[in-house]
């Protein structure tokens, strides 16, 4: 298995987008993207690992559980996999 490829958020001028009073909200960021938030540390210091797609995630619940989650990711075309630079928690 190759390498997962990292993505590491930079600097915003206005850090207001990164705060959240709830650490397990998403705050949106300019041109409609959400960057979460650590849920162990809080921080916004966190690096992009993979991008999931959720179709992948539903095929194999059907393959190994007889399941059939879709309706779940109604909306949503993939989950980011993130870790936080902090508390190197991986979420």
């Amino acid at each position: 298995m190759g390498a997962v490829p990292t993505i590491t958020l930079t600097h915003c001028d206005d850090a207001s987008f990164f705060l959240a009073s709830d650490p397990f909200v998403m705050n949106e960021r300019p041109f409609g993207t959400s960057v979460p938030v650590c849920p162990l540390s809080g921080t916004s210091d966190i690096s992009l690992l993979a991008r999931i797609p959720t179709a992948d995630i539903a095929r194999l619940y059907q393959e190994f559980f007889a399941l059939d989650i879709t309706a779940l990711f109604e909306g949503v075309e993939e989950i980011g996999m993130w870790r936080s630079a902090v508390s190197d928690l991986i979420f």
